[in-house]
């Protein structure tokens, strides 16, 4: 790594870097001649001629310049150039994302701004989802994938990976980006192989969005099996769930699971409110079904209950009868604060992972769901979780994979997207997230539900939720931090520009450099070629 350092000495600028002495240039220097690049250590000249970039937002005090936010430059003063290509050595990595879930990429920003390691990372955030305005993330700038597109790829994905990549080949803010990140849809990370940067996958809900189809599915796979042989590459999902679907229908071996953190709510568990909630706030038509009975039953059923469970339900500031109302009957918009004032939350789950679980647990507000049997008959009977498979959000809930798992699947021949054996539901739902944090109480029926509500020690719960929460930080970060050593392997940031990536085989300059889209693909995935060199 070459360190640099500019002081401003007496109104002019001295340059050193090492040992090599210092140059210094009467201040200040014009618009035109601000730059800085590297110097030659043995001759102290420029070892070949380039474009020089302006450099902007320098000076942070009287006396110095520092490099922070300083992508690459030139040292240019009059006519001659003093340097040839410069990296910056701060910490200052970038990223790219192009999600359709605002919450997973808040989550890393987050995660990255509260961290020392990662305080200084950018994240360049071109949104999809149709919720982008709520956290202002829309893509402003994103070209040729677009809102209609970016899922399924078009009629023809091939040919609009093509055209993403001659768009965005000699971008000159694509040239920054260290990695790529992919959430939602996983598939997004097939239009930046041809890119050669590290990718980042981390599935959060069915990864074969956009590619039901069976050979779409399969091509997918394929890339994603090649994404996971190169080291400085990460497969993983934020649930267990996903993290088996992967392994079931890929045949990989490892597939990490980091949850999500949701480091971005400070709202903690603080009931002042009567009412029990019940959540989450997106519910399917047959979970508000259940909403509705669950309410009935508690204002029909409360006689039931014995004196001792009424007494205790007393001692936890429990309104008498019980009282029930779903998030969006109390709220039509809601703070995280106003969920944090209830006594607890009541789950009828319509996914086996979402984020509202991973933010109620990170408040700490005491959560009940259905046991495993009771939801996998729910799902059987009624189509509860109606966004369990792609097939039950097109109201096909019948339809199975189209494609049968690996032969090497942990799972055998289990589909998880049949929805015809109640046996095999209960099977692959015991992976799903309020099965396997700790602290969610189980229950088998209404009135289970009201005994264990009534019985529960809900400040207790609180506590030790709070608990487990500090050690999963803990072990999100270390998992993060293994996943950007490999990825960013100790290079400075923009180690290599996207033209010094395609420079081989004799091209020098911009305008030489003609790199097709399968040459591209091929060099750094050579194991796609079945599929690369087709039309679409």
């Amino acid at each position: 790594e070459m360190k640099m350092k500019m002081e401003m000495t007496r109104g002019n600028i001295t340059l050193a870097h090492d040992t090599v002495p210092g140059f210094t240039f009467t201040a200040p220097l014009e618009p035109t001649q601000r730059g800085l690049g590297e110097i030659t250590e043995d001759t102290c000249k420029p070892d070949h001629d380039d474009e020089f970039y302006s450099l902007d937002h320098l000076a942070d005090s009287s006396n110095s310049v520092n490099l922070d936010g300083l992508a690459k430059g030139k040292l240019k003063v009059g006519s001659k150039l003093l340097g040839r290509s410069f990296r910056q050595v701060n910490d200052s990595y970038t990223f790219w994302s192009s999600d359709f879930h605002i919450a997973p990429i808040a989550d890393v920003k987050d995660l990255f701004t509260s961290w020392s390691r990662t305080k200084n990372y950018r994240i360049i955030d071109e949104c999809m989802s149709g919720h982008c305005e709520l956290t202002d993330t829309c893509a402003t700038d994103l070209r040729v994938l677009n809102r209609a597109n970016g899922e399924e790829l078009g009629a023809c994905p091939n040919e609009l990976k093509r055209e993403f990549f001659r768009e965005y080949a000699h971008d000159e803010r694509m040239d920054t980006v260290d990695a790529f990140l992919c959430h939602h849809a996983t598939g997004l990370c097939e239009v930046f192989l041809a890119f050669g940067r590290p990718l980042i996958a981390v599935v959060s809900t069915r990864y074969e969005i956009g590619r039901t189809e069976a050979w779409a599915w399969r091509r997918l796979n394929a890339n994603l099996v090649a994404i996971a042989s190169d080291s400085r590459n990460t497969i993983a999902a934020n649930n267990r769930y996903d993290a088996e679907y992967l392994k079931h229908f890929t045949g990989l071996k490892e597939v990490r699971v980091i949850p999500n953190f949701c480091g971005y709510i400070k709202d903690k568990y603080s009931p002042t409110q009567p009412e029990i909630l019940i959540g989450p706030g997106r519910m399917s038509q047959p979970g508000k079904v259940l909403r509705d009975q669950l309410k009935l039953n508690s204002r029909m059923g409360q006689h039931v209950l014995s004196k001792r469970l009424r007494t205790a339900a007393k001692s936890n500031n429990l309104t008498w009868p019980l009282e029930f109302v779903s998030i969006r009957e109390k709220y039509g918009r809601f703070k995280y604060s106003d969920l944090a004032a209830h006594p607890a939350i009541v789950l009828i789950p319509y996914q086996v992972s979402i984020m509202s679980v991973f933010e109620y647990y990170r408040m700490g507000i005491p959560m009940f769901a259905p046991s495993p049997d009771l939801l996998a008959k729910w799902q059987f009977e009624k189509t509860v979780m109606k966004e369990l498979t792609w097939s039950c959000v097109r109201k096909e809930c019948d339809k199975k994979s189209s494609i049968k798992g690996h032969p090497d699947s942990p799972h055998g021949d289990r589909d998880p997207n049949d929805m015809s054996s109640i046996e095999n539901i209960a099977y692959w739902i015991k992976y799903a997230d309020f099965y396997l944090l700790p602290d969610i109480t189980l229950y088998d029926s209404w009135s289970d539900l009201f005994k264990k509500i009534s019985a529960a020690d809900l400040a207790g719960i609180h506590k030790r939720m709070m608990a487990f929460n500090e050690i999963q930080k803990e072990k999100i970060r270390d998992e993060w931090a293994d996943i950007l050593d490999r990825a960013l392997n100790n290079k400075p940031p923009r180690w290599q520009s996207m033209e010094e990536a395609f420079s081989a085989g004799g091209r020098k300059s911009k305008s030489e450099l003609r790199i097709s889209w399968e040459e591209a693909v091929l060099t750094n995935y050579p194991s796609v070629a079945a599929h690369t060199n087709v039309t679409c």
